[in-house]
């Protein structure tokens, strides 16, 4: 949401399940988002535990300061924590998290790579018990 010139995330939290959502505010550092930008994802899956993220500009690479986690219905968010990549991201490299699931009690996210000179376009994914420290999975 774009106010007053400067570009911020607006919070809210639910506790019945997506019925009704109470504002908890904003999110001021989001640097890197646009009035062009959406989410990609946006998905709890539990009652607690949610994700938004947003599309990772090429130039940039990182997604790690575009997608928040909660733990508490959305009443505080999280950045994700550094991913280490099984390769050296390029200018041209491109990654969004397509999908954030719990698996036999670890969280597991899964993020698409996609480099369009290229033609490269595939998932990796990562595991993690404490959404904080995050292993890719081979």
């Amino acid at each position: 949401i774009m106010d007053n010139g400067w570009y911020r995330l607006i919070k809210y939290e639910t506790t019945d399940g997506g019925k009704t959502w109470v504002n908890q505010g904003y999110e001021s550092d989001v640097s890197g988002l646009t009035l062009y930008s959406s989410p990609i994802i946006t998905k709890f899956i539990t009652k607690e535990v949610g994700i938004v993220s947003y599309r990772c500009a090429a130039d940039d690479g990182d997604l790690c300061n575009r997608t928040w986690l909660t733990t508490d219905c959305g009443k505080t968010w999280f950045w994700i924590t550094q991913l280490s990549y099984p390769f050296e991201l390029s200018v041209y490299r491109g990654t969004d998290v397509v999908d954030f699931k719990l698996v036999d009690g670890r969280y597991l996210l899964t993020v698409r790579v996609f480099d369009g000179k290229e033609s490269i376009d595939h998932n990796i994914r990562y595991i993690s018990d404490d959404l904080h420290s995050w292993t890719l999975v081979e």
